[in-house]
């Protein structure tokens, strides 16, 4: 599949395969790094910059290990990138996402915190998530242990919606322990 966009044709799957590579070949890599390297070009562009090792791994584990119908992609400057994202400081020019896009129009409020969290921390964060989802809001944190999980749980069994924000590379899981918690936001 290609998608015009600016004078050009694009690849989703191209972009994939190298956005996969620049995870792999960046030290410690998270998204300001990502995003600092792009500086704001799609990452095809910088293909060349990426070790061909890394590149054949990520082309391997796409072909064979990717559902690609599992998974949207989202292209800055197409239409269907959500004008919310686009009032954000660091953009990136592809996002992949799992599950119903449309939660991204709704209002929403983020609920982050500590990783090592305390057991009151914890507590707070699923009383903030419960009332926020009583109020029609769907909350958005990170999958990271602590605070974050606390939130995403207490959205699920109250009945809400939650987005979970993922700064990982398609092949990578993170934290393991919330494996089962991201299958069910999904």
């Amino acid at each position: 599949m290609k998608i015009f966009v600016e004078d050009s044709y694009l690849e989703p799957k191209k972009e994939i395969l190298a956005y996969e590579a620049i995870w792999t070949n960046l030290q410690k890599p998270s998204f300001k790094r990502i995003h600092d390297f792009l500086k704001h070009q799609r990452p095809s562009k910088l293909q060349h910059t990426i070790n061909q090792g890394d590149l054949d791994k990520a082309n391997d584990f796409l072909n064979n290990k990717v559902n690609f119908s599992s998974f949207g992609v989202l292209l800055k400057r197409t239409p269907s990138y959500p004008k919310r994202l686009l009032q954000l400081e660091s953009q990136l020019e592809i996002l992949y996402y799992r599950g119903n896009l449309e939660l991204l129009s709704l209002p929403a409020v983020s609920v982050v915190g500590a990783r090592e969290a305390t057991d009151r921390g914890i507590a707070a964060a699923s009383l903030i998530a419960q009332r926020l989802v009583e109020n029609n809001y769907v909350v958005i944190s990170g999958l990271a242990k602590g605070i974050d999980t606390a939130a995403h749980t207490a959205a699920i069994t109250s009945g809400g919606h939650t987005i979970a924000v993922i700064g990982t590379p398609l092949n990578k899981i993170y934290p393991k322990e919330n494996f089962e918690l991201q299958k069910k936001i999904e």
